[in-house]
């Protein structure tokens, strides 16, 4: 199965330890992430996990919530999680609302990223999403 799933917990540690190594390359190697947030709608965990066991590879972080899905895709720009997206909408047969937050185009700080995506899947996708602090 392509994807690695962890605990949603784990989200916003993982997504400070993304950061933390991105931050370290030199400003010229301007490597990215992405987090894409896509809302649970009448689909069937089952269903959801063929459909990104065939789009995800095995680097990518999956964290499966109450309120929807989010996946953390090292070395993916917002055009490389859009193909994602697509291929989601084409597995499902039907349109999907995504929220995609890139490092660094939306921020080079965790909070700042988790604030935006916090904020675009309220506008977008009328979804008030909490981040649980991390487990020390």
């Amino acid at each position: 199965m392509a994807g690695t799933y962890f605990s949603f917990d784990n989200f916003k540690s993982l997504v400070h330890h993304q950061v933390g190594i991105l931050s370290r390359f030199d400003k010229e190697q301007e490597v990215k992430f992405s987090i894409l947030f896509f809302p649970l709608k009448d689909m069937s965990v089952n269903h959801v996990t063929q459909a990104l066991s065939k789009a995800l590879r095995s680097s990518d972080a999956v964290f499966a919530h109450e309120d929807g899905y989010y996946l953390l895709l090292p070395h993916t720009d917002t055009e490389g999680a859009l193909h994602i997206v697509n291929s989601l909408k084409e597995y499902f047969g039907e349109e999907i609302n995504e929220v995609i937050i890139t490092y660094p185009d939306d921020g080079t700080e965790s909070e700042l990223l988790l604030k935006r995506l916090k904020e675009y899947a309220n506008d977008w996708c009328k979804a008030e999403l909490e981040f649980p602090e991390p487990r020390r």
